[in-house]
């Protein structure tokens, strides 16, 4: 063979070799699916005793007939028995068995988020604090309700001293979260068989018996974002890390506070970027601090030096734990990795350089961040949880994989109820970031089982067809994409219009999922129409996806001042109605993009727009207040009685048209009479705002679906039984 021809063919093989590996390459961005019912890795998962949609029916409200969900996880822990964990989410407490990850009991009743709970050294009680001040102790083996008690400010930490004759409690005092603002703490400390108050008074004293405020007076000197807690059981010791600027200078410090005076004892500096984690040991000695840059520095302290340095290739950290002998450090990062450290280093050498890069195990198995770590009393189990929806059990010996526990969502971005009404499919976000993902489930609606989930490569998901058919999402790249939710993949990309770095873009699909609106920051407002889907995979490989153009020009004008805040279509598809920041609401043909009415009522932003199923009548939020309108005059028909004590999210028109239905900031429904203004009825099931309410359609269910991470299914004959409308 000539040596032409050889280079010919080295040439066609290596061209063959890089359309295959792009061709692979293409499949695994577009897609992640990850099927509930099959089980991928071979991995055998242990069979929870009870049928997998028992929990679905826990602890519901009256009313409610199924839960989907179990919440986002915000802490976990351990009995001391170990036989058991906690895990604490935005719904309430899941006890679950800590061999198998079966579900034991959800122990309700805080009104919002639990940012921490702990168990007694006894493990007779377990304690869990909430993002209002409210404090509650329960019993641990039955999950009966001991005691409530408050705080003013927002529970951050909860310990035991290693006697249990003290627990110690963290609190980031009120109106200290925003930025610029005087940053305090408190420790409030109770002793075994003192009385416990039921309510303190609103302004705390700095001599109250057992509580020590801790603050550093306000400078020149910004604190940015949410501050990192680690609270020291051993002493009363408080490490607190936040990100702080002056000008253009940005410092990320660590400071440790004496919980006997209030004092900082000690500032450490070493980290380049954002603290996202913090951990003391469970002597209180030594210190773990892990950064947005790879980066965890150990501390030793009283001494306030560093230990030592551990660095990561990949994947900022998120989450750090020290096992109970203090000798293992866990930590989770970004790419949903998990990492176990040698933490009894004592000093850096040079030769540690390249050690210091080879962690003792590494765990695969996330596909989001990883933001909460807890040990087994004995060491040997490690519990994750991860913004992908999932808890996973290890074995820290062998890092094989336990157990994994599914349905902790985000919050809920869409919601379509089947055709025939037997199923619901909803859409979550995973968290804004460049490793945002977003999760398309469908879920049975008569057993509450989840029978399948996909996730998509996208920042955050916008709103869905009524359909169920097309997404429309914010990419990583920026910008905004369709995607094809039959075939999981990216479908379109819609014209460079919106700014790629603002994604407070609003979008809403037409009843009859044809075409979709958007509504920009610059009040211009537009009208889409979804393109052919039929297009075959070689083609879509060889051929760019084309970008979508807005279908009329005459929407492009600007409709608003200021951002475009709400949007929706009538019923029939004809009429679009718009409202923005500017308090105006505007309504549009959606035939051809002709201007109808402009109403100016509202004197507030318009938080929610939502026509009623006749085409007749408009009902719209601004503040806590809801207006209702005329369509084809334009004419207010609010009645008075129609106001929140908070302003509120979803709003839906009951089937028959007869009554309004509110989803409130306070995680509450609320059911109107239109006819009189009067308030029918209140339901609490959810502990964040509403932000989707959706009918079957039949309309015999109404589905709620909340930031809280979880859907109530509601049987609306039931919540109707008994009104005179």
């Amino acid at each position: 063979m000539k040596t032409s021809h050889r280079m010919l063919v080295i040439l066609l093989l290596f061209i063959g070799f890089v359309l295959l590996l792009a061709v692979a390459t293409r499949w695994v961005l577009s897609i992640r699916n990850v099927d509930e019912t099959a089980n991928p890795s071979g991995l055998q998962e242990p069979h929870p005793a009870l049928p997998v949609s028992e929990y679905t029916r826990w602890k519901l409200p009256e009313g409610a007939i199924v839960r989907l969900g179990k919440g986002g996880i915000t802490d976990i822990h351990f009995s001391p028995a170990g036989s058991r964990f906690a895990v604490a989410t935005t719904l309430g407490i899941w006890l679950c068995d800590a061999q198998t990850g079966t579900d034991i009991a959800l122990l309700t009743g805080h009104k919002t988020r639990i940012n921490a709970i702990a168990f007694s050294p006894d493990g007779r009680t377990l304690v869990s604090g909430d993002a209002r001040g409210e404090i509650r102790r329960w019993q641990a083996e039955t999950g009966a309700l001991l005691e409530t008690f408050s705080e003013i400010g927002h529970v951050k930490s909860l310990v035991f001293s290693d006697d249990g004759t003290k627990m110690t409690a963290a609190f980031s005092a009120a109106g200290s979260e925003s930025p610029g603002a005087l940053r305090q703490w408190k420790l409030r400390v109770w002793e075994k068989g003192s009385a416990l108050p039921k309510t303190l008074p609103k302004t705390l004293p700095k001599t109250l018996p057992k509580t020590v405020v801790i603050h550093r007076e306000r400078a020149a000197i910004k604190e940015i974002g949410e501050p990192v807690m680690a609270l020291s059981p051993a002493a009363p010791v408080l490490v607190t890390a936040t990100r702080m600027m002056r000008q253009r200078h940005q410092r990320f410090p660590v400071r440790i506070w004496d919980g006997r005076t209030g004092r900082c004892s000690a500032t450490l500096t070493g980290h380049t970027r954002w603290i996202r984690a913090l951990s003391l040991s469970p002597d209180g000695d030594v210190l773990a601090s892990g950064d947005e840059s790879k980066t965890i520095h150990l501390w030793d302290v009283k001494g306030g030096t560093r230990l030592a340095t551990f660095k990561v290739p990949t994947g900022g950290i998120y989450a750090l734990a020290f096992s109970p002998n203090g000798n293992l450090l866990a930590s989770g990062h970004s790419d949903g990795t998990i990492r176990l450290w040698d933490a009894t280093k004592t000093e850096e050498r040079w030769w540690d350089a390249i050690g210091q890069y080879m962690p003792s195990l590494i765990l695969n198995g996330h596909k989001a961040k990883v933001t909460r770590l807890a040990f087994s009393p004995d060491g040997k189990t490690l519990i994750s949880g991860s913004r992908d929806g999932t808890l996973r059990g290890w074995d820290t010996l062998s890092g094989s994989r336990l157990f994994v526990k599914r349905s902790f969502m985000g919050p809920i971005r869409g919601l379509v109820f089947s055709e025939k009404g037997s199923t619901l499919a909803s859409v979550n976000n995973l968290g804004l970031s460049t490793f945002g993902i977003i999760q398309h489930r469908l879920w049975d609606i008569g057993t509450g089982s989840q029978l399948s989930m996909h996730e998509l490569n996208a920042i955050e998901a916008k709103t869905i067809s009524p359909d169920g058919t097309v997404l429309v999402a914010a990419h990583r790249r920026g910008g905004f994409t369709l995607w094809d939710m039959r075939q999981h993949r990216s479908l379109s990309a819609l014209a460079a219009v919106h700014p790629k770095d603002d994604l407070n873009v609003k979008f809403v699909f037409s009843s009859d999922s044809k075409t979709f609106a958007s509504g920009d920051k610059d009040g211009s407002v537009r009208l889409w129409k979804i393109p052919h889907r039929s297009q075959s995979s070689v083609k879509r490989f060889f051929t760019p996806s084309p970008e979508v153009q807005p279908l009329f020009t005459g929407f492009s004008h600007k409709g608003h001042r200021g951002y475009v805040s709400a949007l929706a279509f009538s019923p029939d598809s004809k009429i679009l109605a718009s409202g923005g920041w500017d308090g105006r609401i505007r309504l549009w043909r959606a035939d051809t993009g002709d201007a109808l009415q402009t109403l100016t009522r509202q004197k507030h932003p318009v938080g929610t727009l939502v026509f009623s199923p006749d085409n007749k009548r408009l009902a719209s939020r601004s503040g806590n207040e809801i207006y209702l309108w005329d369509v084809a005059t334009g004419n207010s028909l609010r009645n008075p009685g129609l106001a929140e004590e908070k302003r509120g999210g979803a709003l839906v028109f009951s089937p028959d048209g007869s009554l309004l239905v509110s989803g409130g900031w306070d995680g509450i429904l609320r059911l109107w009479h239109l006819q009189t203004g009067n308030l029918a009825s209140m339901h609490t099931g959810h502990t964040q705002p509403i932000w989707l309410l959706v009918f079957s359609p039949d309309g015999k269910t109404l589905a709620s679906a909340s930031s809280d991470g979880t859907i109530l299914l509601w049987d609306w004959e039931q919540m109707t039984q008994g009104e005179d409308r």
